[in-house]
């Protein structure tokens, strides 16, 4: 990534990269065998109980609603399928990779930022399916879209503590101290961390794009719906529903081939979700585990 290379932070920044969640790449190991069956990948889950419990909740939440209670790993794979098992790992993951963060970052608005918009992306994929945009990847996307923030402090605490004091909670002025303080924005490191973790290009390119300004038109559907629900969330936290409504866009919903009245009940449910999707620290944890599974959608 020319951006990293290019910057005086770069051996820093580069030394501080976030392993990929060790779950998700062991996944990805046994996917990567032709023969792949649905009960090696929940041999792999199995591993890691906390993570197992995880999987189980979100399988028998009401996104998947099953007959009967889901009590095995396989059935929960069977059910959900593998992008959406592994969506949980990566999201189990980082939650483990940062908790050392808590004295020193906002975990709980940063995670609650990021799986409510995630789990928006991925209600809208649905909704807007001629577009051809993965659910699953749409939740991926959104759920990674402000991983180099995370990174970057991470990377330099007391750096970014000054940074984030610095930019008064406006974002743009956030993008432009922090291309100041280390040669590069969130979006930027972002997306190098997530090639570096080998995930989809089409998912590194609408995290490092997130925050540019060229006509919708312009840009893949993904990007589209990051860059609008990440807009949505950050409005509902500034000002509240009446604002977060404020920033419907029919060009955007056009481009999604949403019909107007599905689109608005959409954005009403979003409210509705960030609104309940609040809370503690410990609190936050549970409805992660909880709403991965889209319990309100």
């Amino acid at each position: 990534m020319n951006t990293l290379v290019a910057s005086r932070h770069s051996q820093r920044l580069q030394s501080a990269l976030p392993p990929v969640p060790a779950l998700f790449e062991r996944l990805r190991a046994v996917l990567s065998e032709p023969e792949a069956s649905a009960a090696e990948v929940a041999r792999v889950i199995e591993g890691d109980p906390a993570i197992a419990a995880r999987v189980l909740r979100a399988s028998n939440s009401a996104r998947y609603a099953p007959a009967s209670e889901v009590c095995s790993i396989r059935q929960a794979v069977m059910l959900m399928g593998v992008s959406a098992v592994g969506n949980v790992l990566l999201e189990a993951g980082l939650t483990r990779a940062f908790a050392h963060l808590s004295d020193d970052f906002d975990l709980d608005g940063f995670f609650g930022h990021a799986v409510r918009t995630a789990t928006s992306c991925r209600e809208l994929a649905a909704l807007s399916q001629a577009r051809c945009v993965d659910p699953e990847q749409a939740y991926a996307t959104g759920l990674l879209h402000d991983v180099g923030q995370i990174a970057l402090a991470n990377a330099d605490p007391t750096t970014y503590g000054e940074v984030l004091d610095a930019s008064g909670g406006d974002e743009e002025i956030l993008l432009e101290v922090e291309r100041e303080a280390f040669g590069l924005d969130h979006a930027a490191y972002g997306s190098w961390i997530l090639r570096q973790w080998r995930l989809p290009e089409s998912i590194a390119v609408a995290v490092e794009r997130h925050h540019h300004v060229e006509l919708l038109a312009e840009v893949a559907p993904l990007e589209r719906l990051v860059r609008m629900h990440d807009r949505f969330d950050e409005a509902w936290m500034s000002g509240g529903a009446e604002q977060a409504l404020e920033t419907r866009e029919n060009e955007l919903m056009l481009l999604l081939d949403v019909p107007p009245d599905v689109f608005a009940r959409h954005l009403e449910e979003r409210v509705a979700f960030a609104d309940l999707y609040t809370g503690s620290h410990g609190d936050l944890r549970s409805k992660a585990a909880l709403f991965s599974g889209g319990e309100l959608c």
